[in-house]
This record gives C-alpha cells, structure tokens and sequence, in this order.
C-alpha cells in the first residue's frame, strides 16, 4: 500500500505533530484532483504531470459554453488516462500501489455549468477503482474564465 500526505485546503494536514498520510480510496480521490487541478509544466521536477485543464479552457474567452465543456471533459480525460498509466508504472516497478488507490475504468465525466454563476462548472468523476467497491463520484467546482 502506498501513501501520501494529506492535503486540506492546500496545506498540509496535521495529526499530533505528524504530517497526516491519506491511503486507499482517499489517495486516490487526492490523486485525481492533483493532477487534474495541476496545470501542466506546474511541477518543475515533473513537467509532464498535470493538465491543461486551466490554460486550454481559460484560454477560450467568449465561447460557447457548450464548447468550454467538451475540451474541459477531454482535458479530465486525458489527465485520469496520464495518471492510470503511472499508476501501472509504480506497480510494475517500484511501489505497491493498493487496488483501492487504483483506477481501473473511468465511468463518465461530467462537466456541467453552475446556474448560479457562468463562470463555475461542477465537474463530476465517476470512477471504479481496482478494488470493485462501489465509491461515490468526485465532485468539484473549477472557476474558468
């Protein structure tokens, strides 16, 4: 089983002094916001890691709502496909990843505009991870302008 630190609010968090570790279903729901929420080049060390999310849609000003979904849908694919293959590396190498912490098919992706503000969209992930346990979908809210 691998682990991570755990991340509240962009902080890390605290649990009596330690830093807190988050593992198995939590890992992998922190994993996906990570990289999805990571712009691309975000990282130094790790370029490669993240998404366009922010630059491709950000960058789109004045279009169609509609269109900002599709390409902010095809980014969130495109970074879950990223980290599953880096999930099967640290497997395959390094690391014991736990079936929990691992996806094993991406269910949907729903990108959907906030009636309260045109700015916002509610992104939900539906996610199966290796383990088959029935999890709820990641939901967040992504302001792009």
């Amino acid at each position: 089983m691998s682990f991570d630190l755990k991340i509240t609010n962009k902080n890390f968090s605290l649990v009596n002094g330690d830093f807190a570790k988050v593992t198995d279903t939590d890992k992998l729901v922190q994993d996906v916001l990570k990289i999805i929420l990571t712009p691309i080049n975000g990282n130094p060390l790790f370029a490669w890691y993240g998404s366009y999310l922010s630059f491709q849609v950000i960058g789109m000003p004045n279009s169609d709502p509609r269109k900002k979904q599709v390409v902010a849908q095809t980014q969130i694919q495109n970074a879950l496909e990223k980290l599953k293959k880096l999930q099967d590396q640290q497997i395959n190498t390094y690391q014991n990843v736990s079936s929990a912490e691992q996806i094993a098919a991406i269910k949907s992706i729903n990108v959907a505009l906030d009636s309260n503000d045109p700015r916002r969209y509610i992104v939900s992930i539906d996610i199966v991870a290796k383990d088959l346990k029935p999890q709820q979908p990641i939901v967040f809210a992504v302001k792009i302008t």
